[in-house]
């Protein structure tokens, strides 16, 4: 299992779009990806759940992977989140 911790920076915190384009991306792995936000587990995969955490601007989470891909896993949301403004 691997993780990484990210601090949103964008001032609409995680919204709809990047969350749905987050959430179509680790739909493609079978590996387990979750987002953890205030001790609740979500899974990454479900943009329902995403924006049930409601993750402001300045707030802490972590991305947890569990399978084949983790190390890629981690990069490639890394990378979206950069694209996608939300973290720096």
């Amino acid at each position: 299992m691997k993780e990484k911790a990210f601090i949103i920076t964008s001032k609409e915190g995680l919204h709809v779009r990047p969350a749905a384009k987050i959430a179509q991306h680790a739909s493609k792995y079978h590996d387990r990806i979750d987002v953890i936000y205030k001790q609740h587990h979500m899974t990454l995969k479900s943009i329902i759940g995403i924006m049930s955490l409601g993750i402001p601007e300045g707030a802490s989470f972590v991305i947890q992977t569990e399978g084949h891909h983790e190390d890629q896993i981690l990069e490639e949301i890394n990378q979206l989140l950069l694209e996608e403004g939300l973290i720096e």
